[in-house]
């Protein structure tokens, strides 16, 4: 089971029913209902990373990896369109790992 999560669940809820609605999926697909807030409202546990959230490298990866999971979606949805999001997933790292791009910079500020 992937559960899908989000600060209010709208956002999941609409990823959940994309990745659905390609017929692909290997597991079960769940959204957070109302999301993590919600979550924490109803008084259940949220365990939270105080050493700074994931390293560089790591967030590297997951900029790569939603540029793969990019390519998939426009895969199913506008083929001729597939090479744009690794792209833009490799430019983004690039201009990272070069020390210049504001968009991976703010990824790479940003709460885990």
């Amino acid at each position: 089971t992937l559960v899908l999560h989000c600060k209010a669940g709208k956002r999941s809820a609409d990823a959940a029913s994309l990745i659905c609605q390609t017929g692909r999926a290997t597991c079960r697909i769940v959204s957070l209902g109302g999301g993590i807030e919600a979550w924490k409202k109803e008084g259940l546990q949220v365990s939270c990373s105080t050493a700074g959230g994931a390293s560089t490298s790591q967030k590297l990866l997951i900029i790569a990896l939603l540029a793969a999971a990019g390519s998939l979606l426009l895969w199913e949805t506008a083929p001729r369109y597939v090479a744009i999001a690794p792209v833009v997933g490799a430019a983004v790292a690039l201009r990272f790992a070069a020390g210049g791009c504001p968009l991976a910079s703010c990824s790479c500020k940003s709460p885990s």
